[in-house]
């Protein structure tokens, strides 16, 4: 039961969330990679690791700063030279 629930956290973390996190970065860095249902199991297994760590220590969880989202974010989806170039689609161009 908690195995499940911790892979459907990282998929809506990693697919629906849209703030972002130091997190989410690193999951969608594993995804582009490795793919998604591997980033998923990964993203849901660092979840459990972060979550007995705040469990253990008594912590809350701080989402990461703006500044480093928004760096994360401009790396992942680069902004084209020409704006009239981008289409619709997230990294499909037209011509």
């Amino acid at each position: 039961m908690l195995r499940s629930d911790l892979y459907e956290a990282a998929n809506g973390l990693l697919t629906r969330v849209a703030k972002w996190s130091a997190l989410k970065a690193w999951g969608l860095r594993l995804a582009k990679h490795s793919g998604l249902r591997k980033a998923k199991v990964a993203v849901a297994r660092k979840r459990a690791v972060i979550l007995h760590r705040l469990w253990r220590d008594g912590t809350d969880f701080r989402w990461s700063s703006q500044e480093a989202a928004q760096q994360v974010a401009c790396q992942l989806n680069p902004v084209p030279a020409d704006p009239r170039e981008a289409s619709s689609l997230p990294g499909r161009w037209r011509w």
